[in-house]
C-alpha cells in the first residue's frame, strides 16, 4: 500500500499503489516505477519438489486433529 503524504508526486509517496505504480523517494523527489515482476525460473526438480511438499501440507490439513496431535507428542 501506497504512503502519501499531499499530492502524488509532488511532496513525498513511497510504495506500491493499487499494484499499478511503485513510488521511491529518491535524493530529493519522488520517482514512479511499473512494478516489476521477478523473474523465477523453475527447474523440473523444483517444480517436483513444490508439488511435493503441497501434497503434504494438503494431507496434514485433511488428517484431521487426532492424528496430528499424535503425531505433534511422537516428534516432540
Amino acid at each position: 500500500m501506497a504512503k502519501v503524504q499531499g499530492p502524488l508526486m509532488s511532496l513525498k509517496a513511497t510504495g506500491t499503489f493499487g499494484k499499478t505504480l511503485t513510488y521511491q523517494g529518491r535524493a530529493g523527489s519522488t520517482a514512479v516505477f511499473l512494478p516489476k515482476t521477478p523473474y523465477d525460473p523453475k527447474s523440473v526438480a523444483q517444480v517436483a519438489h513444490r508439488e511435493y511438499v503441497k501434497r503434504g501440507i494438503y494431507y496434514w490439513h485433511t488428517m484431521g486433529a487426532p492424528y496430528q496431535t499424535l503425531w505433534n507428542n511422537f516428534v516432540i
